[in-house]
């Protein structure tokens, strides 16, 4: 079975958050594995491939130099937590997708500041606010195409939903904006130095029917799957794949044979691994080789050394026991020369 990489979704702290199952069901569908991110619960930072920043409450002003708004409640423990997640996405190059809040919290991440208020700030920016007005109102956005965004979704402008009632005003640093309103809103941002980081005003997971919306999933997924594979690779030992047949599944888990997956990339490995241990060998045989002339000689001496105090002791002993006694043996000619006489 082809492996699920782990996406970590934010939330709020109720664990049936509807929010949170709105967005774990295109991941599911997608091929990831859903994992919530919370106050009261959260998986290993390390473990993760995928990152969803979810919408939720207003960002505490605070953490952008704005001034709160008066009589309004934040949760500010709850936007540090998730900037904490978004830093380490950045830094450990996990894709990263946010979602309406989410997108803004990227902005405030990087440096950025928010509108407080969107009616306020832009004309023609009077969304309705009656709940089912809020989930059938449709906006138009114009795409950037020359954009990780635009050749994603593949076309010049898109119909989205409008839930929001803050926006992104000044852009965090090493981020563009990709998608705008006509009356100037941004709908999408991305960071141009992380392969897979995106932000998007809107509800994507509210969209799904939509093929160009599941499209957003999906390509999260698919970056997060490859650095799934590269992280079950680099804990697959060469021992390991020694033992696997051609026709076996791959270690890494895509799912493929290992002929047809990284059976050719570990021959290298292997070669190359091969070589490494043979110049490392030479180089230390190169290293001991004068020391170990130099140690011959000695040893060779002291050999013939010993020997020669051996035979002499054998000699000594042979003519201390046959002083004095007369031998008959005797040379053939001596014998021969003396029969003659």
């Amino acid at each position: 079975m082809k492996a699920r990489p782990a996406i970590a979704i934010t939330s709020s702290r109720f664990p049936l958050s509807p929010g949170y199952f709105a967005i774990a069901i295109p991941v599911w569908l997608g091929g990831g594995r859903p994992r919530r991110i919370s106050l009261r619960s959260a998986p290993d930072p390390d473990t993760i491939d995928g990152l969803i920043v979810a919408g939720g409450a207003d960002v505490a002003p605070d953490l952008y130099g704005y001034q709160p708004a008066p009589r309004k409640r934040y949760n500010r423990v709850r936007d540090l937590n998730e900037i904490w997640w978004v830093e380490h996405a950045r830094e450990r190059g996990i894709p990263v997708l946010g979602i309406c809040r989410g997108a803004q919290l990227m902005n405030v991440a990087a440096g950025g500041t928010l509108h407080q208020a969107v009616r306020t700030a832009y004309r023609n920016a009077r969304y309705p606010h009656h709940p089912i007005a809020h989930l059938t109102f449709r906006k138009r956005v114009f795409v950037d195409a020359n954009s990780v965004f635009g050749r994603l979704v593949g076309r010049p402008e898109l119909m989205v939903n409008s839930l929001h009632k803050q926006a992104i005003d000044r852009i965090g640093r090493g981020l563009k904006v990709t998608a705008r309103e006509q009356n100037g809103v941004v709908q999408t941002i991305e960071d141009v130095q992380h392969g897979f980081c995106i932000g998007v005003q809107f509800h994507p997971e509210l969209l799904i029917y939509r093929a160009v919306f599941r499209r957003l999933f999906r390509a999260l997924i698919a970056c997060a799957l490859r650095l799934h594979s590269s992280r079950s690779r680099s804990t697959i030992s060469v021992e390991a794949t020694m033992k696997v047949s051609r026709n076996d599944p791959c270690p890494c888990g895509s799912g493929k044979k290992y002929k047809h997956c990284c059976y050719a990339r570990d021959m290298e490995q292997r070669a190359q691994a091969a070589e490494a241990e043979a110049a490392k060998a030479a180089e230390e045989a190169a290293q001991a080789g004068p020391e170990a002339d130099e140690a011959e000689p000695d040893a060779d001496g002291a050999a013939d050394d010993a020997r020669r105090r051996d035979h002499q002791k054998d000699r000594s002993r042979f003519q201390g026991d046959n002083r004095g006694k007369s031998s008959s043996f005797r040379p053939r000619a001596t014998r021969g020369a003396q029969r003659g006489s």
